[in-house]
């Protein structure tokens, strides 16, 4: 629609702004899950497939690489 390919776009995110664009969606699905695992009871395979993971063991250890906890841990830290 822009006409501008992924890596352009990602290459433009690195050097404006310190990290690529991959890095940004990822971020922004993981603010969303978090504010899920607060405000809603949905199972984290459900609030996995609601931010486009289909595997929410992959999402699980992404969540934790980020957070540096699970988000089991998370939702009952914070609940």
């Amino acid at each position: 629609m822009c006409y501008v390919n992924y890596s352009y776009l990602s290459h433009l995110f690195k050097e404006n702004l310190g990290y690529t664009f991959g890095n940004y969606v990822m971020e922004v699905k993981l603010i969303i899950v978090k504010s899920l695992l607060i405000d809603s009871e949905d199972s984290i395979s459900n609030i996995s497939h609601k931010v486009g993971f289909e595997d929410y063991k992959y999402l699980g250890r992404v969540f934790k690489k980020y957070n540096g906890v699970t988000m089991s841990d998370y939702r009952e830290r914070l609940a």
